[in-house]
């Protein structure tokens, strides 16, 4: 194992633990990466306390179908965009919210292209990747979840920018749940601006970006 992996391992550890002390519940929505990140935390001990569960929706119909992602969105910006991670997110925290205290506060998105999307063509797209963090604590906070999305471009092969994909999306969650800082400053963030507009599939939703 590479001491990258290594490194990856102890925050994703560290922030497993994190969660755990502070009765937060995680649940995942994976797309490129299709359970990886669900994965690497149920290899750790102690974790079912933590981790509510996850979504392979690698399929543009399991998205819509699995977390209603709107069909309008995805038609207007592609699988791979801000907007689609976004509901990714929120979709998955809400279909734990009839899980009782299983419920889940914190949901981790991952949508991109590990490679070219249409095999030697588009070359320029592979290695885009989203990731959103959705924050949802308390009852009120049910109707207004919090979703910070980040772009990045990986290079690489298929294999590595999965892996890049989800160490980038166990860094979020520790800086998260260890540091209480959703948004570290020097990475690019696109941000939901209107909670009550989350539903809307009728034009593109409001986003900003913070750098």
């Amino acid at each position: 194992m590479s001491g990258h992996s290594d490194e990856n391992r102890s925050e994703l550890r560290r922030a497993m633990d994190a969660m755990f002390k502070k009765d937060m519940r995680l649940v995942t929505a994976e797309s490129l990466t299709c359970g990886g990140i669900g994965a690497k935390i149920v290899e750790m001990p102690r974790v079912s306390d933590v981790i509510t569960g996850g979504f392979s929706v690698y399929n543009d119909d399991m998205k819509i179908n699995m977390l209603n992602v709107p069909r309008a969105v995805i038609d207007r910006f592609s699988a791979v965009s801000a907007e689609v991670a976004h509901y990714m997110a929120i979709g998955a925290i809400e279909k734990t919210f009839d899980c009782g205290d299983r419920s889940a506060n914190i949901g981790v998105a991952l949508t991109g292209y590990a490679g070219s999307p249409n095999g030697f063509a588009d070359e320029a797209e592979s290695g885009k990747v989203y990731i959103a963090i959705a924050t949802c604590f308390g009852e009120k906070a049910r109707s207004s979840i919090d979703v910070n999305v980040y772009e990045h471009r990986f290079s690489g092969p298929r294999v590595e920018v999965q892996q890049k994909t989800i160490d980038q999306g166990v860094h979020y969650l520790f800086e998260m749940a260890c540091n209480e800082r959703v948004v570290p400053t020097d990475i690019l963030a696109v941000h939901r601006v209107a909670p009550e507009k989350q539903h809307q599939t009728q034009g593109a939703l409001r986003l900003v970006v913070n750098q």
